[in-house]
């Protein structure tokens, strides 16, 4: 049966089994407080008024049978019973042992419930802030979140699986990140970079993201035309927040595309000053993603927090048109290899720019610029207009001497000389540790040739 949406009735009762699926819970059905309930616990979280939206529990009746307990403002309770694979695709940001959970109400309130956004368009000189609507409070726009992950490939492909994997956040962000551009789905928007925009919408006249929902529902899947970074940013903000997944939309000033995975940026010109089309790298004024707060068990606590996600088709992630999540903390501290797509973002923050001029055929100048890209990183502050200042998070105050490298099981990271083990590498290693009181840092640095220090 297909979820019962918030816009249904919910007035009666249908009980669904739920096989081995009631490990996964709790979950949200809506972005908001959901209740850990108990066999006999009462419900007393309220709800938002101003928004008419509900809160939602799981609370397990049997073992096979889960209670979803709904809490509406003006009747009370009303009760129903969902199966669990059609409700996990929703976090709560409110349990500490959420994948999601952030701590801070001011945070919960700007990342997750508020509606307003602005988002840094223009030049590091010349910045101005466009207001954006993103909406997930508007009538029909949750049932197109949820439309969105029912016609996604890794849906349509495997259903089970799909079900299953909504519960884990990375997997959630880079479904949801492929489906906002339609390069390669049946997604919701259409880019255009150049020429008219006859038959669509000029990007820079889009406001709010429901508008844009409404009109890919109503089409019946077909793309939305037309959008550019900032708009794939802003409705993949709003579908974000809507799954209740804390986001924020991100604007890099002087940002990189790196077109080889140099991770440089190659500008060749002429000896008269020409600039020569035979580079595949670009520098774009200004370019917007999303930051996702979220853990990363696949990657251990050190790369927790801020992940960029990022919907502009631009490169190939995996064989599909997404990109992320990138830990931040993974771009500051030269973690290039950590998944996903790490050595990407870092170029389009912190790249060289390398300016080759030739005359023929031969180099006969060669300067490195290391200060351009990424001069400025904003996204709007917590309860204000005015613009939060990310820079120094993408980028370490003291200069770059080394570089993090990791394996998939160990990272090393040459700078601070630690080390971080994968939980598949450190569970595997406890026998170990147990017997001898430390990690076996020689055997490990012998076999990947890296210099040894202590656990």
């Amino acid at each position: 049966r297909p979820p019962l949406l918030v816009s249904q009735s919910v007035s009666t009762r249908h009980a669904y089994p739920v096989s081995h699926h009631q490990h996964l819970l709790p979950c949200s059905i809506f972005g908001g407080s959901v209740l850990p309930l108990g066999p006999h616990t009462d419900c007393t979280e309220q709800t938002d008024v101003r928004t008419g939206r509900f809160c939602a529990a799981l609370q397990p009746l049997a073992q096979r049978w889960v209670h979803v307990v709904m809490l509406l403002p003006a009747t009370g309770y009303c009760f129903c019973c969902y199966l669990v694979i059609e409700v996990i695709l929703h976090r709560c940001h409110c349990f500490s042992d959420d994948p999601v959970y952030i701590p801070l109400d001011a945070h919960i309130e700007e990342y997750i419930k508020s509606d307003y956004g602005l988002v840094y368009m223009g030049t590091p000189l010349n910045i101005s802030g466009k207001p954006w609507s993103f909406g997930q409070y508007e009538p029909g726009v949750l049932e197109a979140c949820l439309k969105l992950l029912q016609v996604s490939p890794e849906h349509l492909s495997d259903k089970q699986n799909d079900y299953i994997q909504r519960a884990n956040p990375v997997y959630l962000s880079r479904v949801i990140c492929a489906m906002v551009n339609s390069n390669d789905d049946l997604g919701i928007l259409e880019g255009k970079w150049h020429g008219n925009y006859k038959g669509g919408i000029k990007p820079t006249d889009w406001s709010g993201s429901a508008d844009i929902l409404h009109r890919w529902v109503s089409s019946n899947c077909k793309p939305v035309r037309y959008g550019q970074c900032w708009v794939y940013a802003s409705v993949l903000c709003t579908v974000m927040r809507v799954l209740g997944i804390p986001s924020r939309v991100v604007t890099v000033f002087n940002a990189a595309h790196d077109g080889d995975g140099s991770v440089k940026i190659e500008e060749i010109y002429s000896s008269t000053g020409e600039k020569l089309n035979l580079s595949k790298d670009s520098i774009w004024n200004f370019h917007v993603w999303v930051e996702c707060w979220m853990r990363r068990p696949d990657l251990g606590p050190g790369f927790d927090g801020w992940q960029v996600v990022d919907p502009t088709p631009q490169e190939k992630s995996a064989g599909k048109f997404c990109c992320g999540p990138c830990p931040v903390v993974a771009i500051q501290q030269r973690c290039l290899h950590v998944p996903y797509d790490s050595s990407f973002v870092y170029a389009s923050v912190d790249a060289d720019i390398i300016r080759l001029i030739v005359h023929d055929g031969l180099v006969v100048q060669r300067v490195v610029d290391t200060e351009s890209v990424g001069q400025l990183i904003y996204t709007k502050g917590i309860g204000s207009d005015r613009p939060n200042n990310l820079t120094q998070t993408y980028k370490s105050k003291t200069s770059q001497t080394g570089s993090c490298l990791w394996t998939g099981q160990i990272q090393y990271c040459l700078k601070t000389s630690t080390f971080v083990w994968s939980p598949s590498l450190r569970h595997q290693l406890e026998p170990l540790l147990y017997l001898t009181g430390h990690a076996p840092v020689p055997v490990y640095c012998f076999l990947l040739n890296y210099p040894q220090t202590s656990y």
